[in-house]
């Protein structure tokens, strides 16, 4: 009798944890709505330029690390338009991307080799 309840209590369980995986990852986002679409024939442009530079980062074991100096250069172009009212196409296209390394130096010689941005 004990083993029925528990084979039962189990198939319960498995029953609710599928139930639940259903609505998070399939119904939720039908009624979550997502971000904020644009108004129809609507939409928003942005031209946009970064510049990343570091001669250091964080290892795994949370130390600072040296490196070479390494520099990240991106020109963008951002736009969303409203096709219809519920409806948004987006497009992203980095039409300007450079990394540069600086200088480079060889452990077994020594040898410095100076790199692209120079």
């Amino acid at each position: 009798m004990i083993n029925m309840e528990f084979k039962s209590q189990c198939r319960l369980r498995g029953f609710l944890r599928h139930c639940l995986w259903l609505r998070s990852h399939v119904l939720l986002p039908f009624f979550a709505g997502g971000g904020w679409p644009q108004p129809h024939r609507g939409g928003y442009f942005k031209l946009s330029q970064n510049y990343i530079r570091s001669a250091y980062f964080f290892g795994p074991d949370r130390t600072i690390v040296d490196i070479t100096t390494v520099q990240l250069f991106t020109t963008s172009l951002y736009w969303e338009y409203g096709f219809t009212k519920r409806f948004t196409g987006i497009l992203y296209i980095p039409f300007f991307v450079r990394n540069t390394l600086n200088e480079t130096v060889y452990n077994q010689s020594g040898q410095l080799v100076l790199g692209d941005a120079f």
